[in-house]
């Protein structure tokens, strides 16, 4: 599938949410760190969405929060209940708890 293509599907998929949240694994290390916050900027730069980059557990590792520092995006805990906004779940898989 051509990138052209995979990005008519993600605007399509999206239809008129302005408003997301992108939800990496839990405790996130740096390949759903960077994988949402390139995401976000994708959603923001080309999708004009706001997109908010929330985890459940911890970045613990030094190097893990090194990135979260280097990259300077707002990466916040997941401190409450799911919003009800759209998700967009980054670097997940079924059963793995979020």
């Amino acid at each position: 599938m051509d990138e052209r293509r995979t990005l008519e599907r993600l605007k399509a998929a999206l239809d008129s949410a302005r408003d997301l949240l992108i939800l990496p694994h839990n405790d996130p290390d740096p390949d759903a760190i960077a994988s949402a916050v390139a995401l976000q900027y994708l959603l923001e730069h080309h999708f004009e969405a706001h997109a908010g980059i929330r985890y459940s557990g911890i970045i613990g590792r030094a190097e893990n929060r090194a990135l979260v520092d280097y990259l300077g995006h707002d990466i916040q805990p997941l401190l409450s209940a799911l919003p009800s906004l759209p998700i967009i779940l980054v670097d997940t898989q079924p059963g793995a708890g979020n």
